[in-house]
Formats: structure tokens, sequence, C-alpha cells
């Protein structure tokens, strides 16, 4: 066998042998994707999550969302034909149902049920003591996760006239069934909250920069002396006045006022949900049509009330005192952000401020990540950096909030967006003893030099000094020159061996004429 056949059917052998491995990996269901189908018309999400029509209706509470008459025109739905239809639609598993008009005022109650095959539904209506008021039995048209559509025809005699009864899925509460909600008050004032989102009466999520819904977003304080105060996600002040909640927990009543105290409007709002880690309201743009509505979603948040801050005495004296190292990141709903995640780990490492009003920081391995002056505002409310590079040009200037600074803790605020103040963490520092790093090593490592993107300098790491020894050359010992003497004689003697070696190898002939594959 020759040497180029030898090397040619190794290779072929070993590609079979992976192929046939990897048919063996894979699923029973790859293998023959292509031979098995599903029936015409149904898809296996269907099939995986079918509900009969009856498990289908009471799945949701509907809400009559549109009619249509016979012609396929859209009716309005104050028009006396389909109006006395309108409304929100509750269908319990016990087989009773409850319907209220639009404005939560009780329409009907009763009993329900559903064909077998959900043509038609039936419902048997009751008066409080139970006595039947009458039946009714309509076609169903329509009966999904999206949609439950009836038809009515006015007169069986013209069954030609009819009007279908739209109905979508809703998550309005059942009138008269919200839990009365204990300690509501004390709920309400327990944390400052921030707007995190917006829901409306379909369920369906709302940007919070929908015009509908943006003037409501925000952070809000409400004071244990029954004021509260509201500002804007930038920090400029939204309004301020007097705030209740109902003995129930079931409504939040705001009193608003301008600066001299006088009212400006007042508004009440139903609470949907108000507990440790939520506080919803429901905005209802138009009394006149109840069934149109936003949710309001809350969240707790750390965020201080803006301009209340307590100026920090001596926050120069307390940032130089001690050096600094990075110790923990929290965003902006109080929770943890490990410091190795991406939004965080520039800004982690040591930080040593001198009193000549310059500044240098280092990544954890010691390495160099910035250098430049230090300032911080007479109050302590912000520190300002700016950063240079070895011969003394800016790189970029950045100012931060600072949230904390004493004698255990130096924290500053990160908002990445000025666009998003609303997003933000808190990087926190706790002194230490570490002394600081001798700057004659590569600045190195991932962290980057501590630049936001998008400022100046980002990136960019400076070179230490000429004649800094970089951990890449040789010492300088006093010997360089008897040391190249004898690194030059090592080399020719290693360089002889190769050449002996290279001349008795008995397939270099190969090699050199190409009859060998490698």
């Amino acid at each position: 066998m020759s040497i180029s056949a030898a090397f040619k059917r190794k290779p072929v052998i070993a590609l079979s042998t992976v192929a046939l491995a990897t048919l063996c990996l894979l699923p029973a269901g790859t293998a023959y994707a292509g031979t098995l189908q599903a029936p015409a018309g149904v898809s296996a999400a269907v099939t995986a999550d079918l509900l009969t029509p009856s498990e289908q209706l009471m799945a949701t509470p509907w809400l009559t969302t549109g009619a249509v008459n016979e012609l396929g025109e859209a009716v309005d739905l104050a028009d006396p034909a389909v109006s006395n239809f309108v409304g929100w639609a509750y269908y319990k598993a016990d087989g009773t149902f409850t319907m209220y008009n639009l404005d939560d005022s009780p329409k009907m109650q009763g009993d329900w049920t559903v064909a077998a095959d959900g043509s038609t539904r039936t419902l048997v209506a009751k008066d409080a003591a139970g006595n039947v008021l009458f039946t009714r039995v309509v076609p169903i048209t329509v009966l999904d996760g999206t949609e439950f559509t009836y038809r009515i025809i006015p007169d069986a005699n013209v069954p030609s006239v009819y009007y279908d009864i739209v109905h979508a899925p809703t998550t309005h509460v059942e009138p008269g069934t919200v839990t009365p909600i204990e300690n509501a008050a004390e709920l309400l004032m327990a944390t400052p909250w921030e707007t995190t989102g917006a829901v409306n009466e379909l369920g369906e999520a709302v940007d919070l920069a929908d015009p509908a819904v943006s003037n409501f977003v925000g952070w809000a304080y409400y004071k244990a002396d029954g004021t509260f105060t509201m500002y804007n996600l930038d920090d400029s002040p939204k309004m301020q006045g007097d705030w209740s909640v109902s003995a129930d927990g079931t409504e939040r009543t705001l009193v608003a006022k301008d600066a001299a105290g006088n009212v400006l409007f007042t508004r009440v709002v139903p609470i949907t949900v108000l507990d440790g880690t939520e506080f919803t309201y429901r905005i209802i743009p138009d009394a006149n049509v109840p069934s149109v509505y936003y949710d309001i979603v809350h969240t707790p948040t750390t965020h201080v009330e803006p301009g209340t801050v307590t100026p920090i005495a001596n926050a120069a004296e307390q940032l130089m005192a001690t050096p600094w190292e990075t110790t923990g990141a929290v965003n902006e709903l109080g929770e943890a952000v490990d410091l190795a995640d991406p939004a965080v780990s520039n800004f982690v490492g040591w930080a040593y401020y001198k009193a000549d009003g310059t500044f240098t920081m280092y990544n954890l391995d010691d390495s160099p990540k910035m250098q430049g002056d230090w300032t911080v505002a007479a109050d302590g409310s912000t520190r300002t950096l700016v950063a240079k590079d070895a011969a003394g040009n800016v790189l970029f200037t950045r100012v931060v909030p600072i949230t904390v600074l004493n004698g255990t803790e130096f924290t500053y605020r990160i908002i990445p967006d000025a666009a998003v103040p609303g997003v933000y963490y808190d990087i926190v520092h706790t002194p230490t003893t570490h002394p600081e790093p001798v700057a004659t090593t590569t600045p190195g490592g991932n962290a980057g030099n501590g630049a936001l993107p998008g400022e100046a300098g980002a990136g960019q790491v400076d070179p230490p000094a000429a004649g800094a020894n970089n951990g890449g050359g040789l010492a300088s010992t006093g010997a360089d020159g008897a040391l190249a003497t004898l690194a030059a004689g090592l080399l020719a003697l290693l360089g002889g061996a190769a050449l002996f070696l290279r001349r008795r190898n008995p397939f270099a002939a190969l090699l050199k004429s190409g009859n060998a594959e490698l």
C-alpha cells in the first residue's frame, strides 16, 4: 500500500464513522420528519390544548366589543337593536352565569349550558329568589380563545335578519367580587413606586410612551402625613397634593394642588392590585365608555425622591480618606446585580482619590483602568471625573450622582441612557486596605477603562511609560552582551541538529515531491 493511499483511506473511514454516529444521535422524530404529517387543517398546538366548547366559554370573562348585521355591516353598540346584549359576562364552572352592564351595574344572572358540539348556548335567566325569568337559546358562530360570537334573530319568522354579537376576552374583574385590601394605606406609603407597565381592557401591554398612558408614568411618594409628590422619570416635578385610600382599599383618591395649596383637580381611581410587590390602578379615559380602560402598573423602587438628598458634609475629605473597592451593584428595582454583568463590570475595581485632586483606578487584577482629575460638588451630591491619558490629554468627563458617602460606603449611580433615567445601577464601594498597585504593568483585563459606550476614550487604556517594564521583555541586568553571545551559540547548535534530522528523515523526499498527503 502506498503512503498516499494509506493517508487517503483513513479520512474516508473516519468521515463515515462520524456520519453514522451523527445519525444515531438524531431524535427519531427528526429522522422521519419528512414522512409524518399532521391531519390537514389541524395544528399540533390546537390538538395539544383543545378545550371543549363549555370549557372554552368559561375559561375567561368576556367583553362585548362589536356587532355585525346580516349584511356584514358594523352596528354601533348603542343601537337599540343590540344595546341590550352589551356588557361583561362571567360563565362559572358550576353552571351559573352573571352579566353586567359596562358601568358594572347588574344585568342578569342564572344558569348556562353549551351544546356538546358548540353549536348553541342556552341561558336560563333567574331572579334573586331563583325563579326563572326566561330561557334564550342562540346559535354560536365563533368560539375560541380570542372570540365568542353568537347570533340574535329578533324575529324567528324572519331568520334572514340577524345580528352577530361579538365578544373578546377581558381581564375585567367581576363587579362586587374585589376582596377588600387590608392596611391599604400602610402598603401604599411603605415604599416609593415606579410605573413599570400598562395593560388595556383586553389584557394587552401598552407602551409607556403611548399618549393614552404616558401622563401616568413616573415616581410616586405617598407620605405618612397624607401628602404625596410625583415626578417624571427624568426627576422633574409632576404634581403634589393630598392622598387617601378608601377603607376597603378599593379606591385611591388624589387631590392635586399647586405650590400655594390651591386645588387643581381631584381624581378617584379603582385599585385593582395593592400588595408589597405591586400597585395597580385603573384609568377610564371616558366615563361614558367604561369598557375602555388602562391598568397602570407600579412596582417598589429604591429611587430617592428628587430634591430630598441631604447635603454630605466634608464629602471630598471622606472620598479621599480611604481607598475604595467595588463590592456590589443594585438596579433600579433594588435587585442585586452580579459584578460580572456587562451592565456594571466596567465600573468594578480599586479607586484612589488623592489630596492633589488626581485619581487612579485599577481593575481587580491590579491592571490600570484610568487616571485623571476628580472633584465632588460642594453639597456632596455629585462626583466628577476627568479621565486623561499619560500625556494629560482629556479622554472623557463623567458626572454621576452620589447616593451614599460616609466612612463605610461610597455609592454612585450610573444611568446608561440619559433618555431613560428610570433604568440605572447603583455602584457600591466599601473602604479597603488594598495598597495601590505599582503602575508599571501593561493596562489589561477585559474590564476596559471605565468609559461608557459613546464617551470619548471608551475602550482605551494608557500604555506604559517609555522604558517601563511591560512584562514582555527581559529585565536589564548589566550582562546583556554576554547573554546575547550565549543565546546566539545555542541557536546555532539547535539549527544544526534540525538540519541533520531533516536530511536523515525518510519521508522528507516524499513530502517535498508531494507524494504524501498530510
